[in-house]
């Protein structure tokens, strides 16, 4: 079988200059046939610790379609606020400020709070504690 590739990587977005990192993840390599309306999505500038160039993903000219082996690269909130804004844009939305970022565990405890408030906590914990 194709050799499984789990490597951690850092690149940059070619359109925005700007840096990811994450995991390359996946079996085999895929191979460009005729890149068309696509170009590369990601320069992959380190991989596990050193020095690298090469290129990773494809992105429609339209930006419409992207495709990458990298995996986590939503966890950037540069990235991941870029990649809404261009979507926002097209839709006519007002852009996320540059300072707005996602903090994961005050979004959990919002979750959890509006679940406290609006389920019968004990009621829950009972089903939980009996043996199915």
């Amino acid at each position: 079988g194709k050799e499984k590739v789990l490597t951690q990587v850092k690149a940059k977005e070619i359109t925005s200059g700007i840096e990811i990192s994450g995991y390359e993840i996946h079996h085999g390599v895929s191979k460009y046939r005729h890149m068309g309306k696509y170009g590369h999505l990601f320069e992959i500038t380190e991989r596990n610790g050193k020095r690298t160039r090469y290129f990773d993903g494809l992105r429609r000219e339209d930006n419409r379609v992207l495709g990458t082996y990298i995996h986590g690269l939503f966890d950037s909130d540069t990235f991941r606020r870029g990649f809404l804004n261009k979507i926002r844009q097209k839709k006519g939305w007002r852009m996320l400020p540059e300072n707005s970022f996602f903090n994961p565990d005050k979004e959990f405890d919002k979750l959890a709070k509006l679940l406290r408030e609006n389920i019968n906590m004990g009621w829950l914990y009972k089903i939980l504690m009996t043996d199915a």
